[in-house]
């Protein structure tokens, strides 16, 4: 006696969209993945070189201003806001 077993049409759709989902649920977080060591690259990486500058105030309310130069890691103090600029443009522009 010869039996014959026939699967259907539905059975191969159901299992070719779930590796269809698959697939794209793997490339989906493949991307994610990837971005997640991108930007961690980048922020290990990249270095600051902007100057960081702030007013502070001492005991009888004078103002102050402090940069600090990363590219020469060196701090310096100003009387004034127009004395930063001055040497920010010579920083930059000299």
């Amino acid at each position: 006696m010869k039996t014959t077993s026939y699967l259907s049409n539905s059975q191969f759709q159901t299992s070719e969209n779930s590796t269809s989902r698959l697939a794209n649920s793997s490339k989906s977080v493949t991307s994610k993945l990837l971005s997640f060591v991108s930007k961690f690259w980048n922020a290990i990486t990249v270095v600051n070189v902007e100057p960081q500058i702030r007013q502070e105030y001492d005991r009888q309310g004078k103002s102050q201003w402090r940069v600090f130069d990363p590219i020469t890691s060196k701090s310096r103090s100003f009387d004034s806001e127009d004395d930063v600029c001055a040497w920010l443009e010579q920083r930059y522009y000299a």
